[in-house]
């Protein structure tokens, strides 16, 4: 039995390989449908969840999206041998099974791995690309090899998906430019949309105004610690702040990788008492967040990852932290110019050789954290994904 329209409505289509109970799920994608739902569009939205998310919790968010005329199917997200492959052929036969196409006014992939379910389907209507990463970015993370048969079809792919696109999202403004000096698209709508974040969550206390030598300075690292990501890189800091005399303690804030992140400290030798290891579900990091000077955002780097966005960025600043970051991604890079007394880039290769003076100077001068939320409001409020997202929407398919 397909799922057929309604009398007087039809469904904007939205698949993301992220999990919706996972914490880019709930702060990059259920924000965003929910506001393109109180703009008037419905969603057939599919997801693909964790097998250790809980049945309580996948029926409590499916009753929640029922009341803002959202219709759920997630599948169980598995990590096994060909897994995308399988992830896709599982997508194809529902969506051939149970949509009846003529219901679907567009097509919204939150990323490249999607696509072919779009295709594969013989879909005609409006396709709207998100690009989470652009398909180098698995060539700079080294899931793909460089030159590779399949970096090259990887590639040839995204240009044609970027051309069969009737809307296009991208991360920064370094992503736009690079589309608009490589393509010629003059009816894709491009819209730059960074990882936005609900600032008015946050709140943010006193932080020292001035140099004070007594203080211990309070790093967290909010996340994944596995490559690309570089816990490995947070705890040489962290050691290298120790041993010239800054009383300092770092805490990973992390699901998943908690042996891996201990094994990494006692590697370099970091005394336990520097260093703390939890989870705490997304929905509290908020609260948490406050209780921190410094957020890390140590990521692995290159010529694609540079146009990325980071999540746990906007959610540093709106909690009136200050940013250590290694350097190039180009965001942050920016903002490091413009408010270099809150964002902080580092050379990878100087963290691993030790910070100069300057540095740890740079790294102990406080000022009042409002500023650091100031940034986070211009630059990462929710309100700019409010804004920009129904606009994409008007201007490529009529209203649901």
């Amino acid at each position: 039995m397909k799922i057929l329209k309604n009398k007087n409505n039809k469904y904007c289509l939205y698949i993301s390989f992220d999990g919706l109970l996972d914490p880019l799920g709930s702060s990059q994608i259920l924000p965003y449908i929910e506001n393109l739902s109180k703009n008037g569009y419905s969603f057939f939205l599919f997801s693909f969840e964790k097998e250790d998310k809980k049945i309580n919790q996948i029926n409590n968010l499916n009753e929640k999206l029922k009341k803002i005329n959202v219709k759920w199917i997630n599948f169980s997200f598995k990590y096994e041998r060909f897994g995308y492959l399988k992830r896709i052929f599982k997508l194809f036969i529902f969506l051939r099974n149970n949509i009846d196409k003529k219901s679907i006014n567009s097509f919204h992939i939150r990323g490249i791995f999607p696509a072919p379910a779009y295709f594969l389907g013989g879909f005609k209507c409006p396709l709207i690309f998100d690009i989470r990463a652009f398909a180098g970015e698995y060539i700079d993370c080294g899931r793909i090899k460089k030159n590779s048969v399949l970096s090259y079809l990887f590639n040839i792919f995204e240009k044609y998906l970027l051309k069969k696109s009737s809307g296009i999202v991208v991360l920064d403004e370094s992503g736009a430019d690079y589309i608009k000096n490589n393509y010629y698209l003059p009816k894709a709508k491009l819209k730059v949309i960074p990882t936005c974040t609900d600032t008015k969550l946050f709140t943010i206390k006193d932080k020292f105004p001035i140099l004070n030598p007594n203080k211990k300075y309070k790093f967290v690292f909010l996340g994944g610690a596995r490559f690309p990501y570089r816990a490995d890189l947070a705890v040489i800091l962290i050691k290298n702040l120790l041993d010239n005399n800054m009383d300092c303690t770092i805490d990973f804030i992390n699901e998943r990788d908690k042996v891996l992140i201990k094994n990494i400290c006692k590697k370099f030798n970091l005394p336990e008492v520097s260093y703390n290891i939890f989870s705490i579900p997304h929905r509290e990091v908020y609260k948490k967040l406050v209780d921190y000077d410094y957020g890390m955002i140590f990521n692995t780097t290159g010529v694609w990852r540079s146009m990325s966005c980071p999540t746990k960025l906007g959610e540093y600043l709106a909690a009136g932290l200050k940013i250590i970051s290694i350097e190039g991604i180009n965001v942050v890079d920016r903002l490091s110019i413009q408010h270099p007394k809150i964002v902080i880039s580092l050379k990878e290769i100087n963290i691993k050789k030790g910070l100069s003076k300057n540095d740890i100077k740079r790294i102990k001068d406080f000022l009042p954290c409002t500023e650091a939320r100031n940034i986070a409001e211009l630059n990462f409020d929710m309100s700019i994904a409010d804004r920009l997202y129904p606009e994409l929407y008007r201007s490529i398919i009529k209203k649901c």
